[in-house]
C-alpha cells in the first residue's frame, strides 16, 4: 500500500514537472518567434537543463565525480530558475489581463509588440543568470550569528551558556567535507561549552569514505559539554537508522525522544521529528525532567509551538525552514510558519528558529544567509 502511495505521488509530481515545463517552454517559444538562430538556441538549452532534473535524481546513486556534481548541480539549480520562470510568467499573465480589462495602449504595431516581448525574455534570462551567479557564491557565505537568551529559572553553578547551533547541513553530492570543516572549524574558534545539531544534517545515506570523512571532522568538534544531535525529516527520508548510526561514529549524542542533564543544571530534551509517527509527547518527555531546571528543548521543525508553551518549555530550538533559503520561498516560509526564522516568545517559552547552514534542492540561497547560530544563554540569578 505504502509503495502504492509512493507512485502515486511520483506520477503526480511528474506530471505536475512536465506541465509546468511545457508553459515555460511554449512561453519562451512565442515570445522569441521570428528570431533565429537565438530562439532555437535557447529553447534546446532550457529543454536540456529541464532534464537534467529529473536525470540527475535517477542517476544520482550512479553518477560520481566531476561529471556526477555538475549534473546534480545543474538539476537542482533548474528548480530555481523552474519557480522563478512560473512565477514570472504568473506576473505576465496578469499584467496583461489588466492591460485588457483596462484598455491601456502598449503597442500598435505587432512588430514592435514581438521585439518587446523578446527583449523582455532575454532581459529576465540574464537577471536569473546573474542570481545563479549570487546566489551559489551566497550559498557558501557561511557566517556567525550571535544571539543573547535570558531565562528566568537559575541553573545550579551553571551561570551562562555559550551554546553553538547547526542545522540542515544537508550532506550529500553538493554539500560534502570541505564545507563540513569550515562548519566544524568555525564552531571550534567560538570555543562553545555545548552544540546542538538540529536535525537534517543528511541529505542522503553517507556511506563508505565520504562516510568515515564526514565522521571524523564531527569528531573533531570540541566542546565543554558534548555535541548533542536530534533528527530531522530528511534522516528519515534517507533512512532514520543508518543516518542515526553515521551520526554516532561521529560523536555525536543522539537524542531520540529523550532526555540529558548538562551538569545536573539543565535539562535537554531532544524530540523525534514529525517524521516519525511513535514520536512522543513533549508532555511524557517533560516527566523525565527536574521542573526546578531550566529546560531546552531540541525540536526540528518549528511547528505546533503552543505544544511548548502548554509544557513550559523555558526554550526551544529549531531549524527545518531554512528561513525559505532564496526568493520566492522566503514569502512562502513567512505565511506558512509561525516563526520561519528569529527569535519569538510565546507565553514562558522562548523559540529560536536558525536558517541553517547548508541548502536544500537549489544550491542557492537570495535573500538569506547559511549560517552557525551562537546562543549565549544567561540563567536566572547570574
Amino acid at each position: 500500500m505504502r509503495h502504492t502511495g509512493w507512485i502515486f505521488f511520483l506520477a503526480v509530481a511528474l506530471v505536475f514537472y512536465a506541465g509546468v515545463n511545457f508553459i515555460i517552454l511554449n512561453k519562451i517559444r512565442k515570445a522569441l518567434k521570428g528570431w533565429s538562430p537565438g530562439r532555437e538556441i535557447i529553447l534546446s538549452l532550457f529543454f536540456l537543463w529541464a532534464l537534467s532534473f529529473p536525470a540527475a535524481r535517477i542517476l544520482r546513486a550512479e553518477s560520481s565525480g566531476l561529471a556526477g556534481f555538475v549534473l546534480q548541480w545543474f538539476g537542482s539549480a533548474y528548480m530555481a530558475v523552474m519557480a522563478w520562470s512560473f512565477l514570472v510568467i504568473l506576473i505576465a499573465e496578469l499584467l496583461w489581463l489588466l492591460r485588457r480589462l483596462f484598455r491601456i495602449p502598449v503597442f500598435r504595431d505587432p512588430a514592435d509588440n514581438q521585439r518587446a516581448m523578446r527583449s523582455f525574455v532575454l532581459i529576465t534570462l540574464a537577471c536569473m543568470a546573474v542570481a545563479i551567479v549570487f546566489g551559489s557564491v551566497q550559498m557558501r557565505n557561511l557566517h556567525v550569528r550571535s544571539m543573547d537568551i535570558s531565562l528566568d529559572k537559575p541553573a545550579g553553578p551553571v551561570k551562562e551558556l555559550r551554546v553553538a547551533v547547526v542545522s540542515d547541513v544537508h550532506l550529500g553530492s553538493l554539500i560534502g567535507p570541505a564545507y563540513l570543516k569550515r562548519i566544524a572549524d568555525s564552531i571550534n574558534v567560538l570555543n562553545p561549552d555545548l552544540v546542538l545539531w538540529v536535525g537534517d544534517l543528511v541529505d542522503e545515506r553517507i556511506t563508505g569514505e565520504l562516510g568515515e570523512k564526514c565522521a571524523e571532522i564531527f569528531r573533531s568538534v570540541r566542546s565543554r559539554y558534548g555535541c548533542f544531535a536530534v533528527t530531522g525529516n530528511h534522516e528519515y527520508f534517507e533512512g532514520k537508522d543508518e543516518a542515526v548510526a553515521f551520526m554516532r561514529r561521529g560523536n555525536l549524542t543522539v537524542l531520540e525522544d529523550s532526555v540529558a542533564v548538562i551538569e545536573n543544571s539543565v535539562c535537554l530534551i531532544g524530540r523525534k521529528d514529525r517524521q516519525d509517527h511513535h514520536r512522543k509527547s513533549l508532555q511524557a518527555l517533560m516527566k523525565n525532567c527536574n521542573p526546578a531546571l531550566p529546560v531546552i528543548v531540541m525540536d526540528h521543525q518549528p511547528i505546533g509551538l503552543g505544544e511548548a508553551e502548554k509544557n513550559r518549555v523555558d526554550l526551544q530550538i529549531s531549524g527545518h525552514s531554512h528561513a525559505g533559503q532564496l526568493i520566492p520561498f522566503i514569502w512562502t516560509a513567512q505565511a506558512g510558519y509561525e516563526l520561519h526564522y528569529g527569535w519569538k516568545k510565546k507565553g514562558d517559552t522562548q523559540i529560536v528558529v536558525t536558517a541553517g547552514a547548508g541548502t536544500w534542492g537549489p544550491p542557492l540561497r537570495i535573500g538569506t544567509r547559511p549560517e552557525i547560530l551562537l546562543l549565549k544563554i544567561r540563567f536566572g540569578g547570574s
